[in-house]
This record gives structure tokens, sequence and C-alpha cells, in this order.
């Protein structure tokens, strides 16, 4: 069995600029995931960051002849995210605190509704890697799916 040569980025843009999509689908493939979390941790909405993402994408292969070789291809990628996620954060509009007690007020509310999410983000982690092999979870399953199975609304365990 032949072993296929791992094409380089550079190798990938010069195939997709001459229309080759299954070069597109290879980049794509090798930096979804790590673009989706950049953007993840700088928007803190997954919904949001999915879009981020899908548009990161997009707006590389609409502005192509953008990207010269002169730098590294993974730099100019994360520079379009990066772009992408300030633009989207200018977005959000600032509401002025009337007072330091207000602001106190709202910080902690903040920090329990943020340990919440990462007290369920822990709890569906464990849930999904320890589930037994003849109790696979189906491909369209989510962990949201898991977490509603195992603590219905109203008994929530963390």
């Amino acid at each position: 069995m032949k072993m296929e040569k791992e094409h380089s980025d550079d190798d990938l843009i010069e195939q997709i600029r001459l229309g080759d999509e299954k070069a597109a689908e290879e980049l794509i493939r090798r930096y979804y995931t790590a673009i989706l979390r950049y953007c993840k941790n700088h928007c803190f909405n997954q919904e949001k960051a999915e879009d981020l993402t899908q548009e990161t994408f997009l707006k590389l292969f609409k502005n192509l002849s953008g990207y010269k070789g002169k730098r590294k291809f993974k730099a100019y990628l994360y520079t379009i995210a990066n772009h992408l996620c300030i633009d989207e954060s200018r977005k959000i509009e600032a509401y002025p605190l009337k007072d330091e007690e207000e602001a106190r007020k709202w910080q902690a509310k903040e920090t329990v509704a943020n340990l919440r999410h990462e007290g369920r983000q822990v709890a569906l982690r464990i849930i999904s890697e320890h589930m037994p092999g003849e109790m696979a979870v189906p491909c369209e399953a989510t962990l949201e799916d898991l977490y509603l199975y195992y603590f219905p609304t109203g008994q929530e365990g963390v």
C-alpha cells in the first residue's frame, strides 16, 4: 500500500488557486478545530464561535490572493480569525454600571453563571468519557442530550 505524502499548507493553497476542491477540504480539515477553539476562547459563545470559524474560512477563500506565502499560512489564518473576533467584540454593547455595589453584584452573577457552565461542561465530559462501549453515543447525540438524560430538569448535579 502506497502512503500518500502530506501536502504543505502552501502546496494546498496553490492547488486551491487552481480550483482543487479536495485541497480546500483538506485545509479546512487541518485547521477547523483549532480555529473553532480560538474563536470560542475569544467570544465565549459556541454558536457565535462556529459562525466566526466558518466566516474565517469563507474570508480566506474569498481573499486567497491576499496570501503571498511570505509568512506561515497558519499565522495568516489566525490573523483573519483574530480580526473577525475583534470585529464581533466591538458589536457588544457596554452598559455603564451606576456604582461600585452594582458592579460587584454583576460580577458575582457572572462568576456564578461561569462556574455553573464550567461544572456542567466537566460533568458532560465525564459522562461521555465513561459511557460503556456497548452504550456508545450515536453521532447525532450531543453532550447536551447526555446532560439532559443524566440530569433531568430541576435535578442538576452541578
